[in-house]
This record gives C-alpha cells, structure tokens and sequence, in this order.
C-alpha cells in the first residue's frame, strides 16, 4: 500500500474521535476498523501544481504525488473517509525504489487546502511522517541539502575567518552588519550564532549554478534545523530575503533595490514588508498579480 500505521489503543481512541457523529451513528456497540490507503496521482491537477512551485522554490526535485486515506470500515464495509484528526497520527510513507539512492535526503509535503507543510524527512527507504489531514502528498528529494557547491568538510578553513568575525562583533557589542563573499553555504554552528545574537545581520553573496545571490540572514529571523548540518544555497535563497541576478557572465538582471521573496508558513504581506524592509502600498505595487493581499500562498514568489 505504501503507507502504513502502527495500530494502538491510543491511536484507536484518536481515530474514534474523529469520527463523525454520522458515522458514530452506525456503530451500534461495534468495533469499527481503520485502513490508510495510498493512491498514486498521474496527472497534474490543482494540487500537485501547489506543491510542484513550492518544491522549486526550496531546490527539490519531486519525486511521486499521492492521496493519503483514512477509510473507515465496520464488518469489512468502508461508511466513510476522514480527511482530519483531532490529533497528529504517525505513520510510515514508502519511498519508490525508482527514486532511492545513497545519501539523498527525502521530505515529504503535504497540501490541505492550499496550505503547504513538511510533516516527515529522512533518507531510508521509509519516512516517518506525523499526520492530521488527509489530503495530497508528495515525496520531493535534494541530494544537496547537506554538502554542496565547493563547501565540505575537508576544505572549510575559510569559514574560521567569518567565525572570527561574528566574535568579534559581540564582543564589540550592539548593531553588526557583516558582509561575507566566501564560499556558497554555511555551517548549522553559523545560524547557530547568529540565532544567539539578534543584533547581527549577515549579508550573504554567492554565485551558484550561474546565478548570483545575495540573501539577508538577520540575527532575529534565524532559521534552522539541529538535524540539517550544513545549508545549501538554494535552501537559503528560499529560507531568507533574497536577490538573484542572471548568469554571472552577463550585466544583472535585477536591481540592488530589489529581490525575490518566496512566501513561507505563517508569512502575512505585512510581515514580508517588514523582512524586506518595504511598506505594505511598495508590496502591492510591485505584485500586480496579487488582487486581495490578504490572500497570499506558501511558495509564492513576491517581488519587492
């Protein structure tokens, strides 16, 4: 099936109460029974097309679309689907073998109704997903999350130098902005630093793929995840405030004025406006496309 759940008295008493009262109603003193069911998307529809600009935006390559669900059934027969628990069910997700390979990291993202999340990672042949909506899925995959462009273990020396430079600007005290050209990813033990002084902002450039980045790291809107020990230059183009120009060879295709934003969870017109240091009339005059700015989407590329 491809999905799968294991069964307890606790998972029994969640998926009970997720019932319906109309489907309550047709127990009369019986057990009911529960079965994921994992059904395979072929073609592109509404959905699919979320999560494919949402993948893009991160760097990943997807891998498989799917339906994730969860069917209740009394004496064999299914009386009903439930699309939302009323708590997070964990489960396990196949990765196709089409797709396995040695040191890929694999996410799984989910969309309910419109709303992007990761709700499991890892690199086996099985993904541990923690779930409460029951809806599209896909497995999308990087091979470059963890070490990437020229940056690895055996040649980070240059790193001691951006090290140093943090350390001094909290030993100094007060507002820091630190300028870095060096390399094209950066170390958890970096953001670590960061996230640990707010006052300093970390203007990042680097060239990638023959594209030039610059992406604005503040102190106070650090990202990251203890697991992920190194951040790829497309994961921090997606992650913080950005501007990208055209091929390195040519004249830039984009202004020092302005970047790319790509929309996260939890992000508002107004709270971009204030990461990008724009007013809310700037957003909306640079996004004619965006008709009700209320209404923004996980994934979105703003322009500011």
């Amino acid at each position: 099936n491809g999905v799968e759940f294991v069964s307890s008295e606790e998972l029994l008493e969640v998926l009970i109460n997720s019932m319906s009262d109309e489907m309550k109603a047709t127990l009369a003193g019986r057990r009911p029974t529960f079965e994921l069911c994992m059904t395979n998307i072929a073609s592109s529809n509404e959905e699919t097309e979320t999560i494919s600009s949402y993948a893009n935006s991160m760097g990943y390559n997807v891998g498989n679309y799917f339906d994730i669900s969860l069917l209740v059934k009394i004496d064999g027969q299914n009386i009903g689907n439930i699309s939302t628990t009323v708590g997070a069910i964990p489960m396990t997700v196949a990765v196709p073998g089409s797709i396995q390979k040695e040191g890929r990291t694999f996410f799984v993202l989910r969309n309910h109704n419109g709303v992007i999340s990761e709700v499991g990672r890892g690199t086996g042949t099985q993904i541990p997903i923690d779930t409460n909506e029951f809806s599209t899925y896909a497995i999308v995959y990087t091979d470059s999350l963890a070490y990437v462009g020229t940056v690895n273990e055996a040649n980070n020396d240059y790193l001691i130098e951006l090290e140093e430079r943090i350390k001094e600007a909290i030993e100094e005290g007060g507002e820091h902005i630190i300028d870095w050209d060096k390399g094209n990813a950066l170390p958890l033990s970096i953001l670590q630093d960061l996230k640990a002084n707010p006052k300093i902002t970390l203007n990042f450039s680097y060239k990638y793929e023959g594209k030039e980045y610059k992406v604005i790291i503040s102190g106070n809107n650090v990202i990251l995840d203890d697991s992920i020990p190194w951040y790829g230059p497309l994961w921090l183009a997606a992650h913080y405030p950005s501007k990208v120009s055209g091929s390195v060879t040519t004249s830039t295709q984009s202004s020092a004025s302005g970047g790319i934003y790509i929309v996260k969870s939890g992000d508002t017109m107004w709270v971009i406006s204030r990461k990008v240091g724009k007013s809310l009339a700037q957003l909306k005059s640079s996004n004619p496309h965006i008709k009700d700015i209320n209404k923004i989407y996980v994934g979105e590329q703003i322009k500011y």
